[in-house]
């Protein structure tokens, strides 16, 4: 019984692991990084927010921009056309993208009030 109170009686010793820095949070310094930085293989399409060198949310910009930051560097949302995009997964620009319309067309009145009367 006398062990067993003191087992009880001995201090809690808290453990606490180094978290795992996120690599989207890289930076050259030692100091874990804290801020936006490009989210490595999205063809500068997304971002992420870093806090002390972890990954706290991930974002994507708006269609038609793209990141203009680098990892661990911070940066912003911008025209395409104003991005120079180094990230590794980067396909052609978004400013080769085209766009095909169809001409609208308009109901032909005669139809539509013949189908009306019957």
């Amino acid at each position: 019984m006398t062990a067993l109170l003191a087992l009880h009686s001995m201090p809690a010793v808290a453990v606490h692991a180094q978290p795992q820095l996120d690599d989207d949070c890289a930076t050259a310094t030692p100091t874990p990084y804290t801020g936006y930085s490009l989210k490595t293989g999205t063809s500068c399409g997304q971002y992420v927010y870093c806090q002390d060198g972890i990954v706290k949310s991930w974002l994507t910009c708006p269609f038609g921009l793209l990141f203009d930051g680098d990892v661990g560097k911070g940066g912003i949302c911008t025209w395409a056309a104003n991005v120079e995009c180094a990230d590794d997964a980067a396909p052609e620009s978004m400013t080769a993208m085209t766009f095909e319309f169809e001409p609208m067309t308009t109901m032909n009145a005669a139809s539509s009030s013949s189908s009306s009367s019957s």
